[in-house]
Protein backbone atom coordinates (compact mmCIF):
# COMPACT_ATOMS: atom_id res chain seq x y z
CA UNK A 1 0.00 0.00 0.00
CA UNK A 2 1.08 3.44 -0.91
CA UNK A 3 0.31 6.86 1.37
CA UNK A 4 -1.22 9.60 -0.89
CA UNK A 5 -0.43 13.07 1.29
CA UNK A 6 -1.72 15.98 -0.05
CA UNK A 7 -2.45 19.94 1.79
CA UNK A 8 -5.53 21.57 0.90
CA UNK A 9 -7.49 25.04 2.04
CA UNK A 10 -11.22 25.30 0.84
CA UNK A 11 -12.18 24.91 -2.82
CA UNK A 12 -14.33 21.54 -1.75
CA UNK A 13 -15.81 21.22 -4.85
CA UNK A 14 -12.61 20.72 -6.45
CA UNK A 15 -11.69 18.28 -3.34
CA UNK A 16 -14.72 16.14 -4.58
CA UNK A 17 -13.67 15.81 -7.91
CA UNK A 18 -9.76 15.42 -6.86
CA UNK A 19 -11.33 12.28 -4.44
CA UNK A 20 -13.25 11.15 -7.91
CA UNK A 21 -10.55 10.78 -10.00
CA UNK A 22 -8.05 9.37 -7.53
CA UNK A 23 -10.53 6.57 -7.03
CA UNK A 24 -11.37 6.18 -10.53
CA UNK A 25 -7.36 5.68 -12.03
CA UNK A 26 -5.66 4.40 -8.41
CA UNK A 27 -5.74 0.66 -8.99
CA UNK A 28 -3.88 -0.40 -6.04
CA UNK A 29 -4.20 -0.02 -2.32
CA UNK A 30 -3.86 3.05 -0.88
CA UNK A 31 -3.93 5.50 1.78
CA UNK A 32 -5.19 9.28 1.62
CA UNK A 33 -3.86 12.04 4.37
CA UNK A 34 -5.02 15.18 3.69
CA UNK A 35 -3.21 18.09 5.43
CA UNK A 36 -5.96 21.06 6.17
CA UNK A 37 -5.08 24.48 6.20
CA UNK A 38 -7.55 25.37 8.34
CA UNK A 39 -10.40 25.17 5.47
CA UNK A 40 -13.97 26.41 6.61
CA UNK A 41 -15.87 25.21 4.18
CA UNK A 42 -16.22 21.34 4.97
CA UNK A 43 -13.51 19.92 2.96
CA UNK A 44 -12.00 18.92 6.33
CA UNK A 45 -15.08 16.81 7.11
CA UNK A 46 -15.76 15.60 3.52
CA UNK A 47 -12.24 14.27 3.62
CA UNK A 48 -13.05 12.09 7.17
CA UNK A 49 -16.43 11.56 5.63
CA UNK A 50 -14.85 9.36 2.74
CA UNK A 51 -12.34 7.73 5.27
CA UNK A 52 -9.13 9.55 5.22
CA UNK A 53 -6.56 10.65 7.87
CA UNK A 54 -7.54 14.68 8.41
CA UNK A 55 -4.47 16.62 10.25
CA UNK A 56 -5.90 19.75 10.93
CA UNK A 57 -3.92 22.66 11.14
CA UNK A 58 -4.57 25.65 13.59
CA UNK A 59 -4.07 28.19 10.24
CA UNK A 60 -3.52 28.37 6.91
CA UNK A 61 0.19 27.02 6.92
CA UNK A 62 0.59 26.20 2.76
CA UNK A 63 -1.52 28.35 1.16
CA UNK A 64 -1.30 32.52 0.69
CA UNK A 65 -3.09 34.86 -1.83
CA UNK A 66 -1.23 36.95 -3.81
CA UNK A 67 -2.75 40.40 -4.59
CA UNK A 68 -1.28 41.69 -8.02
CA UNK A 69 -1.68 45.41 -8.33
CA UNK A 70 -2.71 46.38 -11.76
Amino acid sequence: MISIITAIYNQRSVNELFWHYLKLYTHFPFELIIIDNNSNDGSADFFESIGATVIRNQGNYSYHSVKIKE
